[in-house]
Order: structure tokens, then C-alpha cells, then sequence
């Protein structure tokens, strides 16, 4: 009771006196349309954040990969919704000084399996407070770097980079032995979340970035369409980024929308593939958006 009280202060004290505007375009090249709601009131972000850090506490070593999935994804719930209210009273997404709601949630990023986790624990802990800042110790691809700067993540690898808020999850890195002929690298990222028709009512959607040094573009793209899974008959959308034009389908059985663009680069080839559900889906494609516009691959 006595965290929870704690937390529950730190989550309206700042709000409740206002705060300077800040000096820097939050999040700079993301909308920040989808912060207009959140998931989660502060209140119950401030009662569930203070249950699952000590239910964590007491648990963690317990815990199989699919429970440590189903946890990342609750913890996410309440980083989001925590950072959508204080971008909408403080109007910023990272404050430069401490935050101690951020740092107990973060504190367990990494643990449940979200990479960089540990970056973000580093940046909003009190140096003045107890315990150490967490070091990163999920391994990236090699060739791979992951950095914080300001409120973006910015991630890094051979023929390709972006950048993308910090509250996105990282939750899976690997290697494709064989897309279309060569081997390729996959990093899948969640957007904020959002609310939608599922059962749970909330959900985040899904960006899939995979890069093909020397792949051709053909068999590359042939192979997603069909894992993802998209059709030659799907609707075209012209996305209004670098002239290209994405495929999209919903599947109305799993109330899931799925939208893949593929294309050439200088090295390689690489794709983008964005699903979501119903709801989710419509709320963070401007993130999409933005996401294409933030990657280079020159």
C-alpha cells in the first residue's frame, strides 16, 4: 500500500502543478496524435505498476517465456499509458529529470525480454536514489547498435537505420537463415498501445523491419507475401513516402489488418510489414508512416 501511494503521488504531482513547456520538439518525426488517449487512467497505472513490481520481485525466477511474453506486454500497457498522460499535462514524452514511475517499470524491461530496456532505466533513474543504473545485457545482432537519444530509440545496422520513441518495444532480434534466396536480418517493434475490439480491449500493433544485404527484390518480397500472409490481389495503397505503395488485407475471422511494402536498397533489399488489429491498427498507422520516413538504408 505504501508504494502504491508513493507511485500514485509521482504520477499526478507533476500534472497537478504543470511544468515548463520543454525546449525540444517531442519525439521529433513521430506524430504525437496517438498520446490523445491512453489505455490506462493514472490511477490504475499507479495501483498495477506497484502490484507487478512486487509480484515481479517475488516471482521473476519462476517464470517460462511465454509468461515473461504475456508480462513485457502488461508492463507496456502501463508505460504507455503513464507516458501518454504526462506527454498531454507536461507536453513531453522523456523529461531530462528523474522519474521514478518509469524507472520501477523499466527496471523490468529487459528482464521480460524488451531490448534497451536498460537504456531508458538509465536515463530517468535518480542518481541520488537507491540501487545502480542497469547495464544493457540483451545481445543485438552483430553489427548492431541500439542508442538513446532525447525520446527516440535510434537503431542501427549494416545497409539500414531508424529511429522510433522510446516507448516502442523491442521484443524480438534474429536472423532469417533463408528469405528468398539469402539470408536475412528481423527486428519486430510494438507501437504504443491502443484501444481496440479484442476481448482484452487493448492491444499494440506490429512493426516488422527485415533487411537482405545482396537479396533480390522478387524472391525476397515473394517470401513475406507469403508468410505474412499477402495476396497479388490485395489492395495497393500509395503511402506518400519515397513513391512506394504498400499491400494490405483484413482477415475478418481474427479482426486483423495486415499492410507489407518491400523495396530495392543500395546493398540489399528490405520490407516493412505493419498488422494491428481492429482499432489498434487505424489508431498508430500514422507511426507506420512515420516509421517508413525515419528509415535510411543509403
Amino acid at each position: 500500500m505504501t508504494r502504491f501511494i508513493g507511485l500514485l503521488a509521482i504520477c499526478f504531482a507533476g500534472f497537478a502543478h504543470g511544468a515548463d513547456a520543454p525546449k525540444e520538439t517531442p519525439q521529433p518525426g513521430y506524430s504525437t496524435a496517438p498520446l490523445r488517449e491512453s489505455v490506462f487512467d493514472m490511477a490504475r497505472v499507479a495501483v498495477e505498476s506497484a502490484t507487478i513490481s512486487n509480484w515481479l520481485s517475488e516471482k521473476y525466477a519462476a517464470l517460462d517465456e511465454p509468461r515473461k511474453e504475456r508480462m513485457r506486454e502488461r508492463l507496456y500497457y502501463l508505460i504507455d499509458s503513464y507516458i501518454a498522460q504526462k506527454y498531454r499535462e507536461e507536453g513531453a514524452i522523456l523529461s531530462r529529470k528523474p522519474d521514478f514511475m518509469l524507472e520501477t517499470l523499466f527496471a523490468w524491461a529487459e528482464p521480460l525480454g524488451v531490448y534497451g530496456g536498460n537504456l531508458v532505466h538509465a536515463a530517468v533513474k535518480d542518481p541520488k536514489g537507491q540501487g545502480e543504473a542497469l547495464v544493457p545485457d540483451l545481445p543485438l545482432l552483430p553489427a548492431m547498435n541500439l542508442s538513446l537519444r532525447g525520446d527516440l530509440f535510434n537503431l542501427k545496422a549494416d545497409g539500414w537505420e531508424v529511429a522510433f520513441p522510446y516507448y516502442f518495444m523491442i521484443g524480438r532480434v534474429g536472423n532469417v537463415p533463408n528469405a528468398g534466396g539469402k539470408p536475412a536480418e528481423m527486428v519486430i517493434i510494438s507501437t504504443g498501445a491502443a484501444k481496440d475490439k479484442s476481448t482484452t480491449g487493448h492491444s499494440q500493433a506490429t512493426l516488422m523491419v527485415v533487411y537482405s544485404a545482396g537479396g533480390e527484390l522478387a524472391p525476397f518480397k515473394a517470401f513475406w507475401e507469403k508468410l505474412i500472409p499477402i495476396s497479388a490481389g490485395d489492395e495497393r495503397v500509395e503511402l506518400g513516402v519515397r513513391g512506394l505503395t504498400s499491400q494490405r488485407n483484413f482477415d475478418d475471422k481474427l479482426q486483423l489488418h495486415r499492410e507489407l511494402v518491400a523495396w530495392k536498397t543500395p546493398q540489399g533489399v528490405i520490407a516493412v510489414a505493419y498488422l494491428g488489429n481492429e482499432g489498434t491498427y487505424q489508431w498508430n498507422r500514422e507511426h507506420f508512416l512515420d516509421f517508413l520516413r525515419a528509415l535510411r538504408t543509403e
